[in-house]
């Protein structure tokens, strides 16, 4: 009852163990640490409690009211707390309590497996922020899928953590081969794993990376920058190849962006830049009049309706239909071409978590605040066949206003879709085609 507000963070130290600071909002009369301790001798078990607890005014907060993990983190490192090591049961106490809460359950179990008790993608970004915000570490979709269990999700935690690994962006999704890589940077969920059946397509006579959204690099609600996070990749490439060597780019959707200002940015330090693909980026619809947006969606149609209207449930149509109208009774009340999204036309879905649509929307943000550059040289760009109802139809989807030359290949499939099976099976042979003959030029 004397305590309005707490949270708790992880601090690394450098000898490779961690510690737990807590800091303390108090409610009414002033509390001392000493009292606080005293409180939680009684109700937790001596390595679960904080090795420091500061009592402060007020926590951090990110310009969407929540708590702002970052900042605490920092101070605790800055405030000399002796390091204890974290024990193995708090860290599995702490998955199984993200596991509930992803899964909107009361209660998880140390097996009980994520996607066999109805996780899905939306859930599983979720669970990242929470894992994020409970332990400080980080849980990539791909090591969710290999470690779906919080048992195995902690022995993961626990094996990186001893050998010290860091938060890179790069995922290696294809290790074959010895040619020169392709570097893919995935749409706007930020998790490359969706690439997989591309990286699969493309022959295995190259690496293929992909690049995550780590959690350090991008703060819940903070405010992103293409420019930073183009850098950032950049970085992580520096790792893997030389610097003479071209660096083959290829971005989905929100990827193309990333992939953009990438490529700007190897231009400017004169790296060699190779094979620069697009899959599926529309650079929006611009100020398009009605009897325009009229010609897209009736040119539209027939493809929107063979790959997606009659192959989506219901349920999906729906809230992508009442999630596209409440943008446009937006978009006319306030007398803007364009509104903020409603998450239920990008997802499909009724209900979007939080967690989701906060970071979600700021990539869209991040996208709205870029300058968009000419870029000299090919846009080798696929089209998915089937547009949304909504949008552009023209060919190049508005790359021809950037690039010198746009190479565009039909593919089939949607927005989505064009990048799984069957649909890829396409898409990864022209590619590989194109890489090979970018590679002999």
């Amino acid at each position: 009852a004397r305590v309005r507000q707490a949270a708790v963070v992880r601090r690394a130290a450098g000898s490779g163990e961690d510690s737990i600071a807590a800091f303390v909002v108090p409610h009414g009369a002033p509390v001392t640490e000493r009292e606080l301790r005293e409180s939680l001798k009684g109700r937790l078990p001596d390595y679960a409690i904080p090795a420091a607890i500061h009592v402060v005014d007020s926590l951090p907060l990110n310009r969407n009211g929540k708590v702002d993990y970052q900042r605490l983190a920092a101070n605790a490192a800055a405030s000399g707390v002796v390091p204890v090591k974290v024990a193995s049961d708090v860290r599995l106490a702490e998955l199984c309590a993200s596991w509930a809460h992803a899964l909107d359950q009361e209660t998880a179990h140390q097996d009980d497996d994520f996607f066999a008790r109805g996780g899905n993608s939306l859930g599983a970004l979720r669970l990242q922020v929470q894992v994020y915000q409970r332990l400080g570490e980080e849980l990539p979709l791909s090591v969710l899928l290999r470690c779906p269990t919080p048992r195995q999700a902690a022995s993961w935690l626990e094996h990186v953590h001893e050998r010290g690994a860091g938060a890179s962006p790069l995922v290696a999704l294809d290790a074959r081969g010895t040619g020169v890589p392709l570097f893919c940077v995935p749409g706007v969920g930020g998790e490359p794993t969706g690439l997989l059946p591309l990286a699969e397509h493309l022959g295995g006579d190259r690496p293929v990376y992909g690049f995550r959204a780590t959690m350090a690099g991008e703060p819940l609600g903070g405010v992103l920058r293409i420019e930073t996070i183009a850098r950032d990749y950049l970085t992580a490439i520096e790792g893997v190849v030389a610097p003479d060597t071209p660096v083959h780019l290829c971005g989905h959707s929100f990827g193309g962006i990333v992939a953009l200002e990438m490529a700007h940015q190897l231009q400017s330090q004169g790296r060699r830049r190779g094979l620069f693909a697009i899959i599926d980026t529309p650079l929006g619809a611009g100020r398009r009049g009605l009897l325009d947006k009229a010609h897209d969606a009736v040119t539209n149609l027939p493809a929107w309706l063979w790959y997606d209207g009659l192959r989506s449930r219901p349920s999906v149509l729906v809230a992508r239909a009442a999630g596209k109208s409440s943008e446009i009774w937006r978009g006319l009340r306030s007398g803007k071409a364009t509104s903020d999204p409603d998450m239920r036309s990008y997802f499909g879905r009724r209900h979007v978590p939080e967690e989701v649509e906060i970071r979600v929307r700021a990539r869209i943000d991040a996208v709205r605040q870029y300058v968009r550059r000419p870029l000299p040289g090919t846009v080798v760009l696929f089209r998915s066949r089937a547009q949304a109802l909504m949008g552009r139809s023209d060919r190049s989807l508005g790359w021809d206003l950037l690039a010198s030359h746009v190479e565009v290949h039909d593919v089939p499939g949607h927005h989505d879709s064009c990048t799984q099976p069957p649909h890829v099976r396409r898409l990864g042979a022209i590619l590989s085609r194109r890489l090979r003959e970018k590679d002999s030029e």
